[in-house]
């Protein structure tokens, strides 16, 4: 039986301490190689993650960002080997 990938990446996040959807990250199984960048809207990368458990938390530099847009990029490697790309972007609202 041929290993299953699957990943799913929300459009929308609420980091304003009330214990839901306080973190931006994409979930999936069938996943070797995580790597997760979020950028602004000039381009500037404001968080960036290599490790599946380590989530965003709408902060930059220890300081909240403000609402809006973000960008984010996913590059992934499933555990056949296979890469996969994610581009798009999440609206943060506190």
């Amino acid at each position: 039986i041929d290993p299953e990938f699957m990943f799913y990446i929300p459009s929308a996040f609420t980091p304003d301490e009330d214990g839901k959807n306080e973190q931006f990250f994409g979930a999936g199984i069938g996943i070797a190689d995580y790597r997760m960048r979020i950028y602004n809207r000039w381009g500037e990368t404001i968080f960036e993650s290599n490790e599946y458990d380590f989530h965003w938390d709408g902060t930059y530099k220890g300081k909240q960002v403000q609402n809006g847009v973000y960008i984010y990029r996913f590059d992934l490697m499933d555990v056949k080997g296979e890469p996969h790309i994610y581009r798009g972007n999440v609206t943060l609202f506190r």
